[in-house]
């Protein structure tokens, strides 16, 4: 096994348990840097390789009031994961077009059937 296919699988793995781990926009600087240390890699490089992917879930900017605002790509991600687990089929073409509003309407309806 040559170093490019190692590193493909070191990413899927990193991919895999970070998914598992749920992170949210408050929680996914925890997730990356448990991941990092785990893996004996930075940060960065975590996160980059998470970002290639489409699965990072970006830190959450806050309002005034102190909550955090959710960003269109973690909605579609939400919605993405939600897709997956009751096994149907997802496209990123549509999704990307589709607003946060949108988006989060529609997890909102699916998650309650």
């Amino acid at each position: 096994m040559n170093k490019r296919e190692a590193t493909a699988k070191e990413n899927k793995k990193i991919r895999e348990l970070y998914l598992k781990m749920e992170p949210t926009p408050q929680t996914t600087m925890e997730c990356v840097d448990e991941l990092a240390g785990q893996f004996g890699r930075t940060d960065k490089s975590v996160r980059a390789s998470l970002s290639r992917a489409g699965v990072y879930v970006r830190v959450g900017y806050k309002q005034n009031k102190g909550t955090f605002v959710e960003t269109k790509q973690n909605s579609k991600i939400k919605l993405v994961k939600l897709l997956k687990d009751r096994d149907l089929t997802q496209d990123e073409d549509i999704l990307n077009k589709f607003t946060k509003a949108e988006l989060d309407y529609i997890y909102k309806i699916l998650r309650e059937v």
